[in-house]
């Protein structure tokens, strides 16, 4: 069985409330993070691991879930 990320999307600033989701029920500007299979959190290469969603998940022609965040 093939391992996943784990998906969180910010559901209210205000408590710093996060639901699990799964990654293609993402919608552009959710604030979202993820976490590896073995719980680090997932970081890109500016050391962010918070991301706000600029679009609709996609699946890239290797057939994996991506979407595009703001820089």
């Amino acid at each position: 069985m093939e391992e996943t990320r784990t998906v969180q999307r910010l559901v209210s600033l205000a408590s710093m409330e996060w639901q699990t989701i799964e990654f293609r029920e993402l919608k552009q500007g959710d604030a979202f993070r993820m976490f590896e299979p073995n719980g680090e959190p997932v970081v890109d290469m500016k050391g962010r691991c918070e991301f706000l969603a600029m679009g609709k998940p996609y699946l890239n022609e290797d057939g994996i879930w991506q979407i595009n965040t703001v820089e």
